[in-house]
């Protein structure tokens, strides 16, 4: 009986450090992603404020359409 109850705590400590590891890979592949993302995001909305009406009105919007986009905050899709 000892024996078996050593094996459970054995294999649920192991399922845990797996959780663990997963949720630590996760976290540490997602930031970076995100990090990248933002400062795409950000650098993409800068660029959007230079524009020229003719090239916003090539990408088939306006200027206050472009304004509105290039001030949202980064973090926001």
């Amino acid at each position: 009986m000892a024996q078996f109850a050593h094996r459970n705590a054995t294999h649920a400590a192991h399922d845990f450090a797996n959780a663990v590891w997963h949720v630590t890979c996760t976290i540490a592949v997602a930031v970076p992603e995100a990090l990248i993302a933002w400062q795409n995001r950000a650098q993409a909305r800068d660029a959007l404020r230079l524009m020229d009406d003719r090239l916003l009105r090539d990408m088939g919007i306006d200027r206050v359409e472009a304004i509105h986009e290039a001030n949202k905050p980064f973090w926001k899709g």
